[in-house]
């Protein structure tokens, strides 16, 4: 048997390797016992936890899966078995993950995640959920250590993972204030906005972009509202509203491509990335022109 192991980002709670919860430990060396293989991958964080765990056990059946050199990974603990994941060069960082991250689930059979809710703010902490949901597409299960409550859940369909998942993101009412303030609104202005357009993302967007602030200003605002998306209750509506149609593993990942790339149609998210993209450009070019200048003179 084969077990794909991750979990959140648990930087705020574990420091090292014997900081892992002793029931996850347990866990561990049950599976240990048993011969299992593991399937573990190379991001700080959880990963590097587990792998030294494993290794400090001087287990030798772990299998680790990576993206190669294209980014900073942390060491095989063990001198394990490596699989290279072929990426594109023109995929982004999380999308290159992604397909790891596929490739990880389908070579399992089944999970082994914790999973700490109090601190699942980063994006790092959106891939565990999204494995998940890919565990449970491909009809597979996992178990899920939970950090805050400290106990074991068995994840063995769709809906089990509505916990998980939380509402949909956006701008909340101190977000809306924030972004107003910095974008030097007007008393009207804050009124209509906090009051009217509360959440709405494409709204704000609309403010920033007309604001009189700088452009580097504007850059940080719209950082800060791509921030407050949640991943996981789109990949998670998404994905159950695909397997509710009989959707096929194959038309699963597409869908949750589309999220994680910031490419679905008609999205307010989508939006907001391409104008990102577009300000980081203009501001590239900015650069580009200052240095020249600086050069000649």
């Amino acid at each position: 048997m084969k077990v794909y192991i991750s979990g959140t980002w648990l930087g705020r709670t574990v420091k090292s390797v014997d900081d892992l919860p002793e029931p996850v430990k347990e866990k561990l060396d049950d599976q240990m016992a048993f011969g299992t293989t593991f399937i573990v991958g190379d991001n700080a964080g959880a990963d590097s936890f587990l792998q030294e765990y494993l290794y400090k056990s001087n287990y030798k059946d772990v299998i680790v899966f990576s993206p190669g050199r294209i980014f900073n990974t942390i060491p095989n603990f063990g001198g394990w078995l490596v699989k290279i994941c072929p990426v594109h060069s023109t995929k982004t960082i999380h999308c290159i993950r992604l397909e790891k991250d596929f490739l990880m689930t389908q070579d399992a059979d089944y999970g082994i995640l914790v999973w700490d809710e109090e601190h699942h703010v980063h994006f790092k902490d959106d891939v565990p959920f999204v494995n998940m949901i890919s565990l449970i597409a491909q009809k597979k299960f996992c178990h899920v250590y939970l950090v805050n409550t400290s106990e074991w859940v068995l994840i063995h369909s769709i809906s089990d993972l509505e916990r998980f998942a939380g509402s949909y993101g956006g701008l909340g009412d101190v977000d809306i204030h924030y972004v107003l303030k910095k974008c030097e609104a007007t008393c009207e202005e804050k009124i209509h906005y906090e009051y009217s357009n509360r959440g709405r993302v494409a709204q704000m967007l609309s403010v920033v972009l007309q604001s009189p602030i700088d452009l580097r200003q504007k850059q940080m605002l719209l950082n800060y509202i791509a921030r407050t998306r949640n991943l996981k209750y789109e990949v998670y509506r998404s994905v159950r509203n695909g397997l509710d149609k009989n959707e096929d593993w194959d038309q699963t990942k597409e869908r949750i491509r589309t999220l994680v790339d910031w490419k679905e149609e008609k999205s307010e998210w989508t939006t907001l990335r391409k104008t990102q993209e577009t300000l980081s450009d203009i501001l590239r070019l900015e650069y580009e022109e200052e240095r020249d200048w600086d050069c000649e003179e």
